[in-house]
C-alpha cells in the first residue's frame, strides 16, 4: 500500500490453533481416503498405521483439553465440598490382541488409522489419569477392549457393555 511493506507476524503456537487442528483433520481424512483406495479390501487383518508428528500433536492437544477439564471439575467439586471421580472408559480396539484372527469379522477390521489414533490418545490419557487420585481408569478391561458384541458401533457400548462399565464403577464407588 503506497510502496510500504507490511509483515504479518507468524505465531509460533499456530499448531495449537483451531484452524490448524481443522486443517490437519482435513489432511488426515484426505490421506486416509487415498490409502483406503489403494488397499486390498478383501484382507481383514488390521494393518499397522504409523501416526505422523502432526497427528500425534493433535492427539496430545486433545488429551491436554481432557486433562484440564477433569482438573477443573475436580477443583469445582472441592470448592463445593463434593466428591469427584473421573472415569477413563474403555473403547473397542485398545488391546493389542484385538482382531488378530485373519478373516474374523471385526467392527474395526478396516480402521487401522482409527486404532492407531485411539491407542496413542489413550496412552496419554492413561498416564494422566494414573497421576490423579480422583481418576479411575477402566480402559484396560479386556472384554471391553476386545469384544465387538459389547458395542453398538466402534465407540459406544451396548446395554451389555454399559452394564459391565457400570459394574466396574459401582465396585469402585462402594469401596
Amino acid at each position: 500500500i503506497g510502496g510500504k511493506t507490511f509483515t504479518i507476524p507468524f505465531p509460533s503456537n499456530l499448531h495449537l490453533s483451531r484452524t490448524y487442528l481443522h486443517l490437519m483433520k482435513i489432511k488426515s481424512k484426505l490421506l486416509s481416503k487415498a490409502s483406503q483406495n489403494n488397499s486390498n479390501s478383501t484382507n481383514k487383518e488390521i494393518v499397522k498405521y504409523d501416526l505422523s508428528k502432526e497427528e500425534k500433536e493433535i492427539l496430545a492437544y486433545s488429551a491436554g483439553i481432557w486433562e484440564k477439564n477433569i482438573e477443573f471439575m475436580h477443583s469445582a467439586s472441592l470448592a463445593m465440598k463434593s466428591k469427584y471421580l473421573a472415569i477413563l472408559q474403555p473403547t473397542l480396539g485398545l488391546n493389542n490382541d484385538y482382531c488378530k484372527i485373519i478373516n474374523q469379522n471385526c467392527l474395526l477390521s478396516d480402521r487401522s488409522k482409527y486404532i492407531a489414533r485411539i491407542r496413542y490418545l489413550y496412552s496419554i490419557l492413561r498416564e494422566s489419569c494414573s497421576a490423579k487420585n480422583y481418576c479411575f481408569d477402566i480402559s484396560d478391561d479386556y472384554a471391553l477392549t476386545m469384544d465387538d458384541s459389547l458395542y453398538t458401533d466402534i465407540r459406544h457400548p451396548n446395554s451389555e457393555g454399559n452394564k459391565r462399565v457400570a459394574d466396574k464403577i459401582r465396585k469402585r464407588v462402594i469401596q
